[in-house]
């Protein structure tokens, strides 16, 4: 089997990345700041990862039809009980991201 060396760089890419995510968890874990980070985000009722979730789902559904990220994002994360100025900042910090990342492939890709 040939693989292309376009995919073969995008291979190197995730590898190099899960072991950099996974020596990252690893030391966080040696050090023992990853119990304390679980202790942090134990204190919320792990709205974090809630959130997390939340954001997920909500690219998936703008990314397939190229709108709905802060209804749904607002609309969700307001029914956890998190207040709005918080909503509200969370969304646009979230984004901006995006937005820069949709920019850049735009521009890479020329369209």
């Amino acid at each position: 089997m040939v693989i292309s060396r376009k995919i073969q760089v995008r291979l190197n890419v995730l590898f190099v990345t899960v072991a950099i995510v996974g020596i990252g968890i690893f030391s966080m874990y040696e050090l023992g700041y990853l119990d304390e980070l679980f202790n942090i985000l134990a204190k919320d009722n792990y709205i974090f990862y809630w959130m997390l979730l939340v954001g997920v789902f909500a690219e998936i559904v703008a990314g397939s039809m190229g709108m709905g990220y802060g209804v749904i994002c607002t609309t969700t994360l307001m029914l956890l009980n998190i207040p709005p100025h918080i909503v509200s900042a969370s969304i646009h910090s979230a984004e901006s991201f995006t937005t820069a990342a949709g920019s850049a492939s735009h521009i890479k890709l020329k369209t």
